[in-house]
């Protein structure tokens, strides 16, 4: 054997080593975080961690899918997140990490919750910025005793995660978002229908029908299925041309949707409830100071106003059209 050739086989048992205790190190000796739960309190703040059990990696196909649950109190978001790592099996790997779920027991503002999160990201490796953003109904503790008495309800739980459809990224909190709520009963959790309108100034629950018009609005859902009171039917539409245009006294929103292939199309009454269903839906974001439409700059050059979207001043007129073919 050549020099050459013993160099390039020690340098190839070298790759081959340090890869394998790099695979090891980074997979089976690490407690894979899939979510966080963040609760903040009077007394403190509570934090929840959903990870991968036992050793395996999450996205190994050979590895044991089990989901896990454990939590920790401190005063502060670090010493709970520390608390809460201290009772994992291993080392805390938060490379999978998708999922910040906000638990709503306290008065606490979920949007300040976010903020305290989000800082939170930028001193410690905990999570990603374009986590997927959620909150609950229950509290930490709940989960806790749930899951001790149903062993697969945590596995449950990062399904349900999975599969919620559009929920919001935490980086794109500071324009307000629509967050998906999440229950438990039975044991069991799910996903709300009516999802909560979140903003600097407030939070606001929204209706079945309005949060499906908010994500229909801001392109976050291109097929929506409305069941409006009275119609008598349920209405499927698929996105196609959004125009919003200045007026002299506000604006004209104008909707161009294609309905369900199969179905009958919906007579103009239906049209006309869409139509104030959009008015309301921005006109409640707007309150909240969720510009949905991005109506605020236009408004800014017409009346001169340093401010968009606030709850001190009032959402310019606004008229929809709503036209389905």
């Amino acid at each position: 054997m050549t020099r050459r050739a013993a160099v390039q086989l020690l340098g190839t048992g070298l790759l081959i080593g340090w890869c394998l205790i790099f695979f090891r190190s980074e997979t089976t000796e690490q407690s894979v975080v899939r979510a966080v739960l963040a609760e903040p309190a009077a007394t403190g703040w509570s934090i929840g961690l959903l990870y991968q059990f036992p050793e395996a990696a999450a996205d190994s196909a050979e590895a044991d899918v089990s989901i896990r649950f454990c939590f920790g109190r401190g005063e502060t978001p670090q010493a709970a997140l520390a608390a809460a790592e201290e009772n994992l099996p291993q080392k805390a790997n938060y490379r999978l990490c998708d999922h910040l779920v906000l638990g709503r027991e306290a008065n606490a503002s979920l949007y300040d919750t976010m903020d305290h999160w989000e800082n939170l990201l930028r001193e410690n490796s905990c999570g990603r910025l374009s986590a997927r953003v959620f909150c609950t109904e229950f509290s930490i503790q709940e989960l806790a005793d749930a899951a001790e008495e149903k062993a697969e309800l945590p596995e449950q739980l990062l399904q349900t995660l999975k599969t919620t459809s559009a929920p919001p990224r935490l980086y794109e909190h500071q324009k307000g978002c629509l967050l998906p709520v999440l229950t438990l009963e039975g044991g069991s959790a799910s996903c709300r229908k009516e999802r909560l309108l979140v903003s600097a100034f407030s939070q606001t629950d929204l209706s079945e029908s309005e949060s499906k018009m908010f994500l229909f609005l801001t392109g976050k859902q291109k097929i929506v299925s409305f069941d409006l009171e009275g119609s008598g039917q349920t209405i499927t539409l698929t996105r196609r041309a959004q125009a919003v245009e200045m007026q002299d006294d506000g604006f004209r929103v104008e909707l161009t949707a294609q309905h369900k292939a199969g179905t009958t199309l919906p007579p103009a009454e239906t049209c006309r409830k869409l139509e104030n269903l959009i008015c309301q839906v921005v006109q409640t974001g707007w309150e909240q100071g969720s510009d949905l439409l991005q109506l605020g700059a236009a408004e800014q050059l017409r009346t001169g106003q340093s401010e968009g979207a606030s709850t001190k001043n009032v959402c310019p007129q606004l008229r929809a059209d709503v036209v389905i073919y």
